[in-house]
């Protein structure tokens, strides 16, 4: 865990020296922000745009290390940590790069944005699968339903079927670098799609299981 936590230090820290380093060489506003078909659509003043993204990843990892340390959430992850850990250096790699891609495009190295992000979203995805294949069940990490969390049995059948959907959605987004006009929704609708297969899922699985659970039943009229 605390290599991790300094792999994750060395990260923001990178980060804000990157915006630093060049600050001087960008524009007064800056391209921040992109449409379906990666043309710009917003912008943001030097200063705001150069270190938005540092700013988030310095926050979410305060988020992470003030969670960290308490006792709720230490207890529902202690069967899991190594991989909820190991998703967040990846989300941090995944902001990161953004942020350098956002530089490289207003330096005047104009290229499709969307394209660039289809591979670094598949792998995201990809591990989004990975941590919700071993998740157990929990308050604060996974498909969180009224249904998931008042049983261990659908909780585990639910995240091993969304850990599929998830990898599935990881592989489908590479469709993307094919159909640049559509990479978007290539990468949003199965994701769309998939959420909300799986919360009728864990409805359906508990029903099924509130038939054989007496307990469950009790709990269901409550």
């Amino acid at each position: 865990m605390k290599l991790i936590n300094l792999a994750l230090m060395v990260i923001v820290a990178l980060s804000f020296l990157t915006s630093a380093y060049f600050y001087d060489s960008m524009p007064e506003r800056i391209a921040v922000h992109w449409d379906a078909k990666g043309q710009v659509n917003g912008y943001m003043d030097k200063a705001y745009g150069m270190f938005f993204v540092p700013v988030i990843s310095l926050i979410i990892i305060l988020i992470f290390w003030a969670a960290s340390k308490s006792k709720p959430v230490k207890e529902n992850i202690k069967n899991f940590g190594n991989h909820y850990y190991g998703f967040s250096f990846v989300l941090f790699l995944f902001l990161y790069y953004v942020q350098v891609l956002t530089i490289i495009w207003n330096k005047g190295v104009k290229f499709s944005i969307i394209i660039a992000l289809v591979p670094a979203l598949s792998f995201l995805l990809y591990f989004i699968g990975v941590l919700i294949q071993n998740t157990k069940r929990n308050l604060f990490v996974g498909i969180r339903t009224p249904w998931t969390l008042k049983s261990d049995k659908v909780w585990e059948k639910t995240h091993k079927k969304g850990a599929k959907l998830f990898k599935i959605s990881a592989i489908v987004s590479l469709l993307g670098l094919f159909f640049r006009n559509y990479a978007v929704y290539i990468i949003i609708i199965p994701i769309l799609c998939f959420t909300i297969y799986l919360v009728l899922f864990s409805y359906l699985e508990y029903r099924k299981e509130t038939k054989h659970n007496p307990k469950l039943r009790k709990e269901k009229k409550l």
